[in-house]
């Protein structure tokens, strides 16, 4: 059984000892014993990593990197030169500020436990790059990788459609772009409760994205603790959403309690 485990499960789960009913060791122990493959999301472990307060100061100073190379010319029959370029567009890396020392001990122990981590396919969205590589889960082929962005395209499309996942982070930054306001300036001018608000949008963000990278990869099972308490209908975890979700493309989220009732 393939599961996409949460944040809120696997950095407990890899780090749990052996205690009476506790449930994470439960599901560690499943996992070491192979009844479980587990799996982790690249975007949750890149954006997410970056604390609550500092992601508006972060995307104020962001921007992906912009590559323009001459490649040469050719002379044409009629005279006139066809100049060559290569233009790249990619994510910029090493902008990244890092992980957190405990979140690198806890992926030690989860590719410890052979976890995989599925990838993201954000155009230009900074990437961690202290992810082992061993635990990046690549496709065979570009046949493959095409196809794989393509159904996570779908479903986070979806989810955006239910207006959740990256909906309110979108409408956030087009209501302000139609008022003339440049993207940093904004970040820069926010106050204390406006970061509290961008710092959740980023994790709604997260979590539509994660849910369609487990959709894409084709797991069984994605397995959250999240209940939607604090955002309720705007979450993609709530009950509302959760079901069109599975109407939509047969995705199961479950919670670890019920992760193993259904093992068991």
């Amino acid at each position: 059984m393939n599961i996409t485990l949460d944040s809120n499960v696997w950095e407990k789960t890899v780090s749990s000892i052996e205690t009476d009913e506790n449930k994470y060791f439960q599901l560690k122990k499943l996992i070491s014993s192979k009844k479980v493959k587990a799996y982790i999301c690249e975007i949750a472990l890149s954006l997410e990593s970056i604390t609550k307060k500092e992601r508006a100061t972060f995307w104020a100073n962001y921007e992906p990197l912009f590559e323009n190379t001459t490649l040469g010319g050719t002379h044409n029959t009629d005279g006139s030169i066809t100049i060559h370029n290569h233009f790249c567009f990619s994510p910029n890396n090493e902008k990244h500020p890092g992980l957190h020392q405990t979140l690198i001990e806890k992926l030690e122990l989860a590719n410890a436990l052979n976890f995989k981590v599925l990838r993201m396919t954000n155009l230009g969205t900074i990437r961690t790059s202290e992810i082992p590589k061993e635990m990046l889960e690549d496709s065979r082929t570009i046949d493959d990788f095409w196809e794989y962005a393509q159904k996570l395209y779908d479903c986070a499309e979806y989810i955006n459609e239910i207006k959740c996942g990256s909906y309110e982070y979108d409408k956030f930054i087009d209501k302000h772009s139609y008022r003339g306001l440049s993207i940093p300036y904004l970040f820069k001018e926010m106050d204390a409760y406006n970061t509290k608000v961008f710092a959740k949008l980023i994790a709604e963000w997260v979590d539509g994205d994660s849910i369609a990278a487990h959709y894409a990869f084709g797991n069984d099972i994605f397995c959250t603790e999240d209940q939607a308490k604090s955002t309720g209908q705007k979450s993609v975890f709530s009950q509302c959403n959760v079901a069109h979700i599975k109407n939509k493309f047969g995705i199961n989220i479950l919670s670890i309690d019920e992760v193993l009732d259904l093992v068991d």
